[in-house]
């Protein structure tokens, strides 16, 4: 007998395995896996694959990609089909024995054997009747029934993946356990038509030559053509046996059915019924015609009945021989076997409590012996975040669980003992069994009509799992559940199956509030059934096999025991079950809350669901007041109705009215946008009015093709009249949402052009340049550059709102902390002298966290929850100002009121106007607490309003009470934030009593802690462990979406702390909470803003660029733009993703991604991969500042080179805004503190000028004002460590600031800087006259400078009023400006980097990590080599100053120089010459840009002027450093000077070689190449000093040993390991030499008279 394509394909997998198995302890073999090895060695496994692979010339041996543990062997069909061809030609030779082939496969050829299977699953299952009725027509022909099992070990036969077998030869039919009722009948009906054919040929004959014209002949070929007992010799399918198959089928399912075959198969359909599908399928009208011919049915049906009812004949009328097969679905079984196995291997181990009843070990499942972490129902309730339930609650949940349980367990009895066998299989008659219940029989009645009709609905061969334990043992610990419901349905070909996860909901709604389950419900539900997706996926299942992934709610209906008694108990009365067929279904509440995974099995109508949940989830995200949640409610509760209905039932009028209700809004919204004025608006105005058009535009792009979709659902041939109303509408949203989009693009451009304009980025003549496209950043500009650098427009105005924003938050932050610290302080003297804590003067420990002082009695709280549980009217109104109430409620109802009647519920005109009155109607028994219909008692919105207005002072606690003056005062700073941050949505179901939750001090730690061990293991976990508190900084990603939610971040409201480690220094947290709202309000501000900005340049494209000469293309005259595509704007989200959202990491740099690549190889799941890369992050930024620490701190030789060089460039940069004798002369009272009036202090407060952390620098004064040790408090090792740096650059910056105030005057309300002030009149001036003209007015510029700032000057206008300095006329948002420029001119001499205006490299881990060191080289490098362009912040021109010098050298030759002095002093020549370089910079502006350069002449003038003149002065400090080191040169001490001697000189010398590096870097390679070098990333460097005290102590220790002195001279061990101790480290190297010489020497410290990188 010939061998089959699956015998080929098995001798291919045994070939390679046996290959694989040849080589040296790679692999071990699987017991029952003949396509899978197990690994032994990686290494040794890998290779043996790869020389199998190439052996067979294909990837035959892959590893596994869900068990890292295993490989499998999977020959492609390819390589199958080259095998199967060549054993033909074997097979076909004269050396080929076939005798032995056939005798090896039990003496008969394939033609005489003619083995017949049952393939898959039967389409109809026997009932127990039927099955009697058919052994007795087996006994009647003689044929014996045996076990499949028996008779394939008395054969030999392989019965993998069978169900039944029928033995002709043998007169045998075998079944498989479990598989009667759908096997037997078929078996049965092989032997029958096989004694047929003997007896009545022709009959069979006939049968066989209409079968052809039937879809069961076709299915029945696809199964078994590939079967070896269905082909003949030739291995082409044996189409006479496959013919038979099919007849057999066809005749079981008559018989079956008693006569009513017709009518329960399409095969068997009546002629009027073939007439009516006949007219829908026009298409297929000949197969249908085949189909369902009624002649050949009734000849199938005439055999049945000869079959079933006469004397047909016996076995031993068989002649031909024959074995007939039916098929089992192999996949259906090995699922159902997995999860029985995990099942068996997971033990739920119940509570244990001890004898007082106090839980000693919780409730928790074992899997294979070993403890599960965590439950899903435990993961699930970790993230809620509910408000407390009562006793009385507690107690009812309780109950309810109880009635739940039995609901679960009835439903699992039912289903296991009527209607499904021991096998999983549903039984042919449902049996009717006695189950034990606490339900009452109505509810079981219920119950048992739900579980049939479940079952019901799965086509035979099914098999069912209840209440199945499952795992995933793929994240950490590992996490485990137990399912209600799972349905594994083969699928019609037999080779797959698709997976049904139900889980039981008992709950309870209530109707007269709501029309579907709450919303916090359905998400927690959502999550529950996702874990079980996860865990089937992580058990091999396809996205595509797991079809329904589902709660089910059974709504339930409680009673009190004694009625009006809520302590007598509860008593389950009913429960409704919705229709198992979803479209029936009419509650909206009994709808089942499916997986938003889970299809419709319509893609469009998917993407439309999808979208839907985005503009959903958006909403619901956004903060909102109290006052503004019911509008925002009432559109959730809609676009979720409408997205439960589509999903479920496919119904799309819902979305009609939905989108009605858009359109409606839309052009409200839209009109009142129309020729806005935004300098009238504030920035929260602006910000809403911003936001309202992102969500129109959201929301419009989910209703722009939702006709098509609909289209794409319906049959559009044959519309009914509901179904062309409804297109109808869909078409007419769809025609007006395209003319929104349009309208929403014209309105975001016209805001963007007016921003551009107020921000003074662009004019009002010129605003629309700022709307066109622009050339791309590049990637290097990108990296390096501040964005305020970057040459896109946009991304200039977006960074430019962004500082002013911030500096508007420094202002506000600055004001707030010292208001509170005035009541702070009083509160810390009455704290002392009482001996308490000013903490515990306002705030308690409670539950595990820290509280404000509650002022309401708790009692009452109690009280008022009774009350409105039981409904008790008379106590609410008792307790409330009802005037104050009613106020409220009614301004509640009119706005609600009219919510409602803009919002379309219905397309239907009639039903829509009774739904708006039923939820006026609703809303007013709500809030009406005076009307006798008052239903509001469980009414959020009532809650509000109540709590509002109720009457405080007849319930405060004692607490409250007892609280003094100045405690009250503080409490009230607090609650007075906590108010705010509601009203911002910071705060959301906090309450008023919140305290924020801050990690301590290390010192506070350690003072309440009782285990100091505990804290110092604490304290080093945190050097790598990402708090909660810090997630989003490191940019944490979502376990459940593997994303970055992009959300504005609430900070403090949870932690992972134990309370003995939270914070309750009421200094650091009242002043950090200031800072965390006005963060907050400041990025919710600007964030609408921002998206807009981003939202324009993304649509404005990109102008393409020729990549070999790098010029514009100009095509058609004008340049050339690519509309899909601009990079730049992905920038810009950066940056908005970092300032608004708080993820200060691009996770996809380079250096970062690399991280998460590591992180991914050494671990073995998600979980521990983000979790590792976390901590890489933060290990290395610990790290960075551990190396800082000992690089740079508390050295004198890095702090005076920087106060130096800060020194040198603010005299190289003044002249154009300040000059550099009034920052000499403010720089000496600054760091004298000699001869600073009251004004000049006060303005420094006012503006706060640092670029530091402005929060940390409030609480150091804060702290300072109660005591030295509080103060100290506030300085972490590394502020120690670098306080030489920090604290001469402070000064720096405070004497930038204060000659700021002496060079800027106000005029018109803004602060102007008198020399740009001057300057700009002078160039109007200079127009036109001759050049002695223009240097006279040149020469009076200083005179006129000086009195100016004489008379007007900040310092002279400004006034303390009321204890509090104020500039007058100038506002907040314009000091907030002001600060701006002064921090950004100041930086231009420092070289700092700001975290407002940061460069890329600064959002990677890794490249941070390089350039630790390096920071203030590209900011330094950009100001000397920058082209020509527009600082915003600093309002003025600029054009790196060497580029500029350069530019102009070039222009007049080398033998020119002289005509350098012409263009500074502004000469006719010098003018001509600047023309003459303008004109060719205009020129190559547009070429790389293709855009005009939009500086004017005298401004260029200016400019060149200024920067070619810092130029020479940097020139000439470079030259006087020279003669200082020629100097320190001829300095050098003798030969026979002492050791003490030369070691000074060294130090002196290495810091003249230090200062002169600070302007010698960027002129001098060598110098630039001694900064620069060193270590890629700087922390290995500390690698290295660890692994050489090691290896010098090591030497030393071995010298000892071997008593070499030599080599225990020569090492250091001591040096090296000082050198990674802060302070330690500098003591050695930078003062001992220098003080005790021998010492330094006998440790091994040698000095150099070298500078060396900063």
């Amino acid at each position: 007998m010939a061998k089959c394509l699956l015998d080929i394909k098995f001798d291919v997998i045994d070939k390679a395995r046996e290959l694989a198995m040849g080589t040296e302890n790679g692999f071990q073999y699987v017991t029952d896996q003949r396509d899978m090895l197990k690994i032994v060695d990686s290494t040794t496994a890998a290779q043996a694959a790869k020389t199998v692979n190439a052996e067979f010339g294909e990837m035959i041996i892959t590893p596994s990609v869900t068990d890292k543990t295993m490989y499998y062997i999977s020959p492609s069909d390819e390589l199958v089909d080259e095998y199967m061809a060549e054993y033909k030609r074997q097979f076909t030779s004269d050396t080929f024995d076939l005798d032995y082939e056939e005798r090896t496969r039990g003496e008969y050829t394939e033609e005489q054997r003619g083995e017949f299977f049952q393939t898959g699953t039967p389409t109809v299952i026997a009932s127990e009747d039927q099955l009697e009725k058919v052994k007795q027509i087996a006994a009647k022909i003689g044929v014996s029934i045996q076990g499949l099992d028996e008779y394939a070990e008395s054969t030999g036969i392989n019965i993998d993946g069978i169900n039944g077998v029928a033995d002709t030869v043998r007169k045998v039919i075998a079944i498989a356990k479990g598989r009667e009722a759908g096997a037997l009948t078929e078996e049965v009906i092989h032997m029958a038509t096989a004694i047929l054919e003997q007896t009545n040929p022709q009959l069979v004959t006939t049968l066989i030559s209409k079968i052809s014209g039937f879809k069961i002949y076709k299915e029945t070929f696809e199964k078994y053509k590939d079967l070896k007992a269905y082909q003949l010799a030739d291995g082409k399918p044996n189409v006479r046996k496959i013919k038979k198959e099919a007849v057999d089928q066809l005749i079981a399912q008559i018989i079956l059915n008693n006569g009513e075959a017709s009518e329960s198969f399409p095969e068997l359909a009546k002629e009027d019924v073939r007439n009516m599908v006949q007219s829908w399928w026009d298409s297929i009208l000949e197969f249908i015609r085949g189909l369902y011919e009624k002649s050949n049915i009734n000849l199938f049906e005439n055999v049945a009945r000869i079959i079933s009812s006469e004397d047909i004949g016996t076995v031993a009328d068989i002649v031909a021989d024959g074995v007939y097969y039916q098929l089992a679905n192999e996949s259906v079984d090995n699922f159902f076997n997995q999860i029985l196995a995990d099942d068996k291997d997971l033990i739920l181990v119940p509570e244990i409590r001890d004898a007082s009843g106090n839980v000693v070990k919780k409730r928790h499942y074992t899997y294979k012996g070993v403890e599960v972490a965590k439950t899903v129902t435990e993961k699930i309730d970790e993230q809620k975040n509910m408000a407390e339930r009562s006793a009385d609650d507690k107690l009812e949940d309780g109950q309810k669980a109880q009635w739940g349980d039995a609901g679960h367990k009835f439903i699992e009895n039912y289903i296991k003992e009527a209607l499904v066998d021991e096998n999983g299989y549903a039984r042919a008659v449902a049996l009717d069994p006695k189950i034990n219940t606490t339900l009452n029989p109505v509810i079981q009645k219920n119950l048992k009509a739900f579980a049939q009709k479940l079952i019901q609905s799965y086509k035979p061969g099914t098999r069912f799992l209840l209440e199945k334990r499952v795992v995933n043992k793929t994240v950490k610990g590992m996490l485990a559940s137990t399912v209600d419901f799972m349905a594994i349905e083969p699928t019609d070909d037999s080779k797959s199956f698709k997976l049904d996860i139900l889980d039981w909901k008992f709950t309870s709604i209530n109707k007269e509030l709501t029309e579907d389950i709450p919303w916090y419900k359905k998400t927690s539900w959502k999550k529950q059934m996702g874990e079980y997706a996860t865990m089937m996926y992580k058990m091999g299942i396809k996205p595509n096999q797991l079809r329904k992934t589902r709660m089910v709610p059974f709504i339930a209906n409680y009673k009190y025991n004694v009625r009006g008694d809520n302590k007598s108990g509860l008593n389950l009365k009913s429960v409704e079950i919705g229709d198992i067929n979803n479209v029936k279904e009419t509650e909206l509440y009994l709808l089942p809350v499916a997986l938003d995974t889970e299809t419709t099995e319509n893609k469009k109508v998917d993407t439309l669901l999808s979208s839907l949940r985005k503009l959903y989830e958006k909403l619901y995200r956004r903060s909102v007041s109290p006052e503004e949640k019911f509008i925002k409610n009432v559109q959730l509760n809609e676009i979720e109705k409408s997205i439960r209905l589509l999903h479920m039932k496919l119904e799309f009028e819902p979305l009609v009215s939905v989108g009605r209700t858009f359109i409606e809004n839309a052009n409200r919204i839209l009109k009142e946008m129309e020729n806005v004025d935004y300098t009238t608006l504030t920035p929260l105005e602006i910000s809403n009015r911003l936001g309202d058009l992102i969500e129109l535009e959201n929301s419009a792009e989910k209703f722009a093709t939702i006709d098509d979709v609909y289209l794409d659902y319906i049959n559009k041939e044959e519309l009914t009249d509901e179904e062309s109303k409804i297109l109808g509408e869909l078409r007419k949203i769809e025609g007006e949402t395209g003319e929104f989009l349009n309208k929403i693009t014209t309105l975001r451009r016209s805001y963007v052009a007016q921003q551009g304009v107020i921000s003074e980025i662009t004019t009002e003549e010129t605003k629309d340049i700022i709307l066109t496209p622009e050339v791309e950043v590049t990637t290097l500009a990108k990296t390096f550059l501040e964005a305020s650098k970057l040459p896109s427009r946009l991304i200039k105005l977006a960074s430019n709102l962004i500082m002013r924003a911030k500096s508007l938050l420094n202002i506000k932050l600055n004001r707030m902390a010292d208001e509170y610290g005035v009541i702070l302080n009083d509160l810390e003297k009455e704290a002392a002298v009482s001996g308490k804590s000013a903490f515990d003067m306002i705030g308690r420990e409670e539950k595990g966290t820290l509280k404000l002082i509650k002022k309401i009695d708790p009692k009452f709280w109690e009280e008022l929850r009774e009350a409105k549980k039981t409904g008790n009217k008379q106590f609410l109104l008792d307790n409330v100002n009802i005037e104050k109430y009613n106020a409220l409620a009614e301004e509640a109802i009119r706005k609600g009121t009219k919510v409602l009647e803009s919002t379309q519920f219905s397309s239907d005109p009639e039903k829509n106007k009774k739904d708006v009155d039923w939820r006026i109607k609703q809303l007013k028994n709500n809030l009406d607490l005076s009307s006798p219909s008052f239903t509001g008692y469980d009414s959020y919105q009532f809650s509000y309003l109540y709590n509002q207005s109720m009457n405080e002072e007849d319930h405060l606690s004692e607490d409250y009470k007892k609280m003094t003056p100045a405690a009250k005062k503080v409490w009230n700073f607090f609650t007075a934030l906590n108010k705010r941050a509601k009203e911002l949505g910071y705060l959301e179901k906090e309450g008023a009593s919140f305290f924020p939750l801050m990690e301590a001090t290390t010192l506070e730690k350690i003072s309440r802690s009782s285990d100091l061990l505990a804290e110092g293991k604490d304290f080093f976990k945190d050097m790598y462990t990402v708090r909660i508190n810090e997630e989003r900084g490191y940019s944490k990603t979502d376990p459940e979406t593997n994303q970055i939610r992009k959300q504005v971040p609430t900070y403090f409201k949870k932690t992972d702390k134990a309370v003995h480690q939270l914070s309750r220094d009421l200094n650091k947290v009242g002043v950090l909470w200031i800072k965390a709202l006005l963060e907050y309000e400041n990025a919710k501000t600007l964030e609408n803003t921002l998206l807009t900005i981003q939202a324009v340049e993304k649509a404005k494209g990109r102008l393409l660029v020729d990549e070999t000469t790098g010029d514009v293309i100009i095509e058609g005259g004008a340049p050339k733009v690519d509309e899909k595509n601009n990079k730049t704007a992905d920038i810009i989200m950066t940056i908005i993703d970092d300032h608004i959202y708080g993820m200060n990491e691009n996770l996809g740099s380079l250096g970062n991604v690399s991280i998460n690549k590591i992180a991914g190889k050494v671990t073995k799941d998600s979980e521990s991969k983000e979790k590792t890369t976390l901590s890489t992050k933060k290990a290395i930024n610990n790290t960075n500042k551990l190396v800082q620490a000992l690089a740079v701190g508390l050295k004198l030789l890095v702090a005076i080179p920087n106060y130096v060089g800060v020194n040198m460039q603010a005299f190289i940069n003044a002249g154009n805004l300040i000059s550099f004798s009034d920052f000499q002369k403010n720089n000496l009272k600054i760091t004298t503190g000699i001869g600073l009036s009251t004004v000049e202090k006060g303005l420094l407060d006012l503006i706060v000028p640092l670029n530091d952390d402005i929060s940390l620098e409030k609480r150091r004064e804060l702290a300072k004002n109660k005591s030295y040790m509080a103060w100290l408090s506030t300085w972490t090792l590394n502020d120690i460590m670098m306080v030489t740096n920090s604290f001469p650059e402070k000064k720096l910056q405070f004497a930038n600031a204060m000659t700021f105030n002496d060079s800027s005057i106000v005029i018109d309300g803004k602060i102007v800087n008198i020399r740009q002030y001057l300057r700009k009149q002078d160039r109007e001036a200079k127009i036109g006259k001759p050049y002695a003209e223009r240097r006279a007015i040149d020469k009076s510029f200083d005179k006129r400078v000086a009195e100016l700032q004489e008379k007007q000057s900040l310092t002279k206008i400004a006034k303390i009023e009321n204890d509090k300095l104020v500039i007058p006329g100038v506002s907040d948002e314009e000091l907030a400006k002001y600060r701006t420029k002064v921090v950004e001119y100041a930086r231009n001499a420092n070289g700092q980097m700001s975290l407002d205006n940061k460069a890329d490299y600064r959002r990677d881990s890794l490249f941070k990590s390089f350039m630790m060191f390096k920071n203030w080289i590209p900011k330094q490098v950009s100001l000397r080599t920058l082209d020509i362009q527009k600082n915003f912040e600093l309002e003025e021109w600029e054009y790196g100053r060497a580029r500029a010098f350069m530019k102009v050298w070039a222009h007049v030759g080398f033998t020119g120089i002289a005509r350098m002095r012409d263009v500074m002093l502004g000469t006719d020549k010098g003018l001509q010459i600047l023309d003459e370089i303008l004109e060719a910079k205009r020129e190559e502006h547009f070429k790389k840009t293709g855009q005009q350069l939009e500086i004017t002449n005298e401004e260029f003038y200016d400019m060149m002027k200024k920067e070619i003149t810092n130029q020479m002065k940097e020139l000439g400090m470079l030259f006087s450093m020279l003669t200082l080191i020629l100097a320190a040169k001829a300095a050098e001490p003798p030969e026979d000077a002492t050791d003490l001697e030369r070691n000074r000189y060294k130090y002196w010398a290495k810091l003249t070689n230090k200062i002169s590096d600070e302007i010698a870097f960027y002129y001098n390679p060598a110098s630039a190449e001694a900064i620069t070098k060193g270590s890629v990333f700087p922390a290995l460097g500390l690698l290295s000093r660890a692994q050489k005290a090691v290896t010098h102590l090591s030497r030393e220790t071995y010298g000892y040993t071997i008593n070499d002195e030599e080599m225990m001279d020569k090492a250091h061990p001591i040096k090296y390991f000082l050198d990674i101790i802060p302070g330690p480290s500098q003591f050695n190297r930078e003062y001992l030499p220098y003080f005790f010489p021998e010492a330094a020497k006998d440790i091994g410290i040698r000095v150099s008279a070298e500078a060396r990188p900063r």
